[in-house]
């Protein structure tokens, strides 16, 4: 399957009925409808690394709730009361209750920066917040040959104010204009690979993904 038809047929399996409960792959915003059971999924989890579903029409069944591998402990409630995190090396947390109408499980998954290592190039990073992959959201810089040397470090608050950004993040580094030269600290604006990729935005300048780091600790 294309990587175009796989994001048409996502909605299919973002939950699933899994033997009288429901099995949720993924969290896209909206209504999930199946026989004797409805829920409606909200909180813009690939920004925010938070969900909310919200039982419309329930029942007594099993909840199962994907975990991905990036997610930090997380912490989940059933009508603001505290779920106890039994999730199993499996991946997926497991609630269990008779459903009403009106009852809400929240979740948090506590995403939070980290890197992944290019393959076949393990000096190159790529940087990652929860799902999305966050590039050099070149609209916004001059062009630079200096190393960019990422700590890792958010320096100040998202901006949702940008045009056609869904995330932009301020990130800290260390630039030099060489490997041997003084370092200089640097913000430098990322946002998703997405927005910056999307033909409103792609035209503008390039973006970086991949940046060569100087040791294989950072």
């Amino acid at each position: 399957m294309s990587g175009y038809r796989g994001l048409a047929v996502t909605s299919g399996w973002a939950v699933a009925q899994d033997g009288g409960g429901l099995c949720f792959n993924t969290y896209l915003d909206g209504r999930f409808d199946f026989a004797g059971l409805s829920v409606q999924v909200s909180g813009d989890f690939a920004r925010t690394g938070r969900v909310e579903i919200s039982v419309l029409e329930g029942g007594d069944f099993n909840v199962r709730l994907r975990m991905p591998s990036w997610s930090n402990p997380v912490l989940a409630a059933v009508n603001g009361v505290p779920v106890e995190d039994e999730a199993s090396s499996s991946g997926w947390l497991e609630i269990r209750r008779d459903w009403q109408p009106g009852d809400v499980i929240a979740a948090d998954f506590g995403e939070g920066l980290r890197f992944v290592r290019a393959p076949g190039e393990q000096r190159a990073v790529a940087v990652l917040r929860g799902p999305l992959v966050l590039a050099l959201d070149g609209p916004l810089h001059a062009p630079t040959g200096k190393l960019i040397w990422l700590t890792g470090q958010q320096d100040g608050p998202e901006d949702l104010d940008i045009p056609g950004r869904r995330l932009s993040l301020p990130l800290r580094a260390e630039n030099r204009p060489r490997s041997y030269c003084p370092k200089e600290l640097h913000t430098w604006r990322f946002a998703d690979i997405a927005s910056l990729a999307s033909p409103g935005i792609a035209g503008e300048a390039t973006y970086r993904v991949w940046f060569p780091q100087p040791t294989l600790d950072r």
